[in-house]
């Protein structure tokens, strides 16, 4: 079936194109309408030449909506968590940086299985669950590092490191020294 040109709404010509309408001078209106499914139908050259602006305004609005509508899916991840799921679980993280923390866990307060839950995280953030809560307790280990006065074995018990050395070992492998040297130049850094 030949569809008409919507640039264009009026009375047809003879050559099959259709005259621009007065209410419609530039042919947006029309060229607007026809960008959408069910106006497609009701775009015919004598019911185009009679569209007003209130018509405009209802297209203008759908249009702006089904953009805003694609910008949401484009930021959203396919195949992640849920953003509330998401963060869900890093409050859950947060929270218990300082006591073991399981997947299956994390997973079942989601209401996911591990292997479910544990693709849809890694989606979600570029690292699986543990390289997650791993970065979470470096951070919090170099935030007291430079806040406070607690010693390396102190802050490893506090950011729920099984003992100083498996603490210094996944420092060393997160931030490239370990905790002392690292100490030390936060410290020399902030005395500049």
């Amino acid at each position: 079936m030949c569809r008409p040109d919507l640039r264009f709404a009026g009375k047809p010509r003879s050559n099959g194109q259709l005259q621009q309408s007065a209410s419609d001078p530039d042919g947006s209106i029309a060229q607007r309408i026809g960008r959408y499914a069910p106006f497609r139908r009701l775009v015919y050259p004598v019911v185009a030449a009679k569209i007003s602006k209130d018509i405009f305004a209802g297209v203008t609005l759908m249009e702006n909506e089904h953009l805003e509508a694609a910008q949401r899916s484009v930021s959203a991840v396919t195949g992640g968590l849920a953003p509330w799921r998401l963060e869900l679980v890093k409050q859950q993280i947060h929270a218990d940086l300082g006591k073991k923390i399981s997947v299956p866990q994390l997973a079942q307060s989601c209401s996911l299985s591990r292997s479910h839950f544990s693709r849809a995280f890694k989606r979600s953030t570029g690292m699986s669950p543990q390289d997650w809560i791993r970065h979470q307790r470096i951070a919090q280990a170099q935030k007291l590092i430079k806040d406070s006065r607690l010693t390396l074995t102190q802050i490893s018990a506090e950011c729920g490191f099984f003992d100083q050395a498996h603490f210094s070992h996944m420092f060393t492998k997160t931030a490239g020294t370990n905790p002392a040297i690292w100490r030390f130049q936060a410290l020399a850094a902030v005395g500049a």
